[in-house]
């Protein structure tokens, strides 16, 4: 099934984005967040769930906003008619005040795998959606319908593929931010300390605007002769002869995110994009997943910030936000940055996520969720 316009994020809804932010469309500028917290004050009342903001970014421009759910609750069907109530209210009042805008709406909770006698595992999980846009105007009924089938699609595929149940539902999150389109990719930009201390993204300084010319070559010259990984981030490495081997010297420069579709084609290479939505980068998502079938000159996943190009030289130090337990392995999904502890599992995920109906532009949560 593909995913229903509002989840599906295009280059349609950043030029009509655009043109309503620069020209007769709602008032930009930092929300009022105790407005918005108003809002869903609303719908909580008489319960014993709280809502609250948890942390902002970008001044005021994306925020997080948090419903607590109660002690031990656990019934899902509940939580989720009053997350989506918030959600609605949350929406409502957001559009209203600062025009379209992107909301991540993602439900915390634990599943538990297995019943006593037997050996019992609990199972920490985010179910989230892809990013919602939404502008003056649209209707909120057929949004929230849509959210609401996709939380329960998604529930329902984790308790019925890996035999989960339920165990605690701990809150949901709706992360906010206005919309806005993409630059393109121009000079050198430092990765944020979080992103620097994996060591896991080449970052190339640069000092033209071919940013993401150098970060393909950075991953095409990445191995020595002893097939070890090699660590160049200096523009002088890569020469002319290197971009004209790739026909990197044929690509008009700077790069934005929106041509890489067509860029894939032309240089025979599949690309992955990701960003991240906050200020120190721990907030990744993919932004575009390649529509290739084996090109001919392998993989290669990008990450795309502050309008500047970077290889991802180790992908699982990249989407991990915690140490590895036990140094397990771990296989990722590299379209929706799940992973799991079995091939096999990730293999039967991989039947659904891949699909070709499936949206090529997808949103994550803050964490990746962890399936046995």
């Amino acid at each position: 099934m593909a995913l229903p316009r509002h989840l599906c994020p295009t280059s349609e809804f950043y030029r009509k984005a655009q043109l309503q932010q620069t020209g007769g469309g709602a008032a930009s500028g930092e929300p009022n967040q105790a407005e918005l917290l108003a809002a869903g004050r609303v719908v909580l009342a008489n319960t014993d769930r709280a809502i609250f903001l948890e942390k902002t970014a970008f001044q005021g421009a994306a925020l997080t906003i948090k419903i607590q759910a109660e002690d031990g609750e656990n019934d899902w069907a509940l939580f989720l008619a009053l997350f989506l109530a918030c959600l609605e209210k949350l929406i409502e009042a957001r559009v209203k005040q600062n025009g379209p805008s992107s909301f991540w709406p993602e439900i915390y909770l634990t599943y538990r795998k297995g019943v006593p006698p037997m050996e019992v595992r609990y199972i920490q999980a985010y179910i989230t959606l892809p990013r919602i846009c939404v502008f003056p105007g649209d209707k909120l009924q057929r949004i929230i319908d849509e959210a609401r089938a996709h939380f329960n699609a998604r529930n329902e595929t984790f308790q019925k593929q890996s035999d989960l149940f339920v165990d605690a539902i701990h809150c949901g999150r709706v992360h906010i931010s206005n919309i806005s389109p993409f630059g393109a990719g121009l000079g050198y930009s430092p990765l944020p300390k979080y992103l620097q201390n994996k060591k896991a993204i080449v970052n190339v300084q640069n000092k033209d605007e071919r940013c993401f010319g150098y970060a393909v070559l950075a991953w095409w010259k990445g191995k020595d002769v002893d097939g070890q990984l090699v660590n160049n981030t200096r523009q002088k490495t890569y020469t002319e002869e290197d971009f004209h081997e790739l026909g990197l010297d044929r690509i008009k420069y700077p790069v934005e995110p929106a041509e890489v579709s067509a860029l894939e084609t032309q240089l025979g290479i599949s690309i992955n994009v990701y960003c991240y939505s906050d200020d120190e980068g721990r907030k990744m998502y993919p932004y575009y997943i390649t529509h290739l079938v084996g090109p001919e000159r392998g993989l290669v996943s990008l990450l795309y910030f502050n309008n500047h190009w970077a290889w991802i030289r180790d992908f699982s130090r990249f989407a991990a936000r915690t140490r590895n337990q036990g140094n397990r392995k771990l296989f990722w999904c590299e379209r929706c940055l799940t992973c799991f502890y079995l091939e096999d599992k990730l293999r039967l995920h991989k039947q659904n996520c891949c699909r070709p109906d499936f949206c090529e532009k997808v949103v994550n949560s803050e964490f990746p969720t962890v399936l046995l």
